[in-house]
């Protein structure tokens, strides 16, 4: 499907994109940020996140710890593992939280690391930005391949506390496509069954071939 092969390169673009954060303004805050400088923001660290997919010698393993930390460091993490758990986020322990959030990380670093090698030639454009409202700022960009058509790439940044949020392919909600996956798991075989397969299998995010069935 060509929305959920797309959706990983643009997750990949993503995570590399905000190694570079603190490029903007290292005496401003996220808060402070214009619709603006999240459009430079965006397009130099895009052309950084495509540097980085075709760096040379760079094992998987790397690869992996990269995107984890820049996951745990950057995303919204716990807005989007309640919107993915959907109602059934009250049945989560607190005890049982933290493995689950880790779980949750390794899973879209397998998922997203899984496809890069696909997009190389890939060209990123920001074509623009602007304030949805008093909390967050909406980034438009695309993916050009040669030969294919274009891709539209919605970021959503929260500005309150300068997290990722979530990321649209051609205007279909990626925290959409994983919460209605995960909840079809959910009501097959039920919650306590899905939480302990589900962190059995992403202890850990460095087997990043691994073709997962929560994708």
């Amino acid at each position: 499907m060509r929305t959920i092969k797309v959706l990983c390169l643009a997750c990949a673009l993503l995570l590399a994109n905000i190694m570079g954060i603190e490029t903007i303004n290292a005496g401003a805050t996220t808060a402070s940020m214009s619709a603006e400088q999240a459009k430079t923001f965006i397009q130099d660290l895009g052309n950084k996140a495509l540097n980085i997919i075709n760096r040379k010698g760079i094992s998987s393993n790397e690869v992996c710890a990269e995107f984890k930390k820049l996951l745990e460091e950057n995303f919204a993490m716990g807005k989007i593992e309640k919107r993915i758990l959907g109602k059934y986020y009250k049945q989560l322990k607190d005890s049982e939280e933290p493995q689950f959030k880790n779980s949750m990380i390794n899973m879209l670093v397998n998922v997203y690391t899984s496809r890069f090698n696909e997009y190389k030639a890939a060209k990123f454009t920001v074509t623009s930005a602007k304030q949805k409202s008093q909390n967050q700022i909406l980034v438009d960009s695309k993916i050009s391949v040669t030969g294919k058509q274009d891709i539209k790439v919605t970021w959503i940044i929260y500005v309150s506390d300068g997290k990722i949020y979530d990321v649209k392919i051609d205007d279909v909600s990626v925290s959409n496509i994983q919460q209605t996956t995960i909840i079809d798991q959910i009501t097959k075989s039920g919650f306590s069954n899905f939480l302990k397969d589900f962190n059995n299998k992403y202890k850990e995010s460095n087997n990043y071939k691994q073709i997962s069935n929560y994708k």
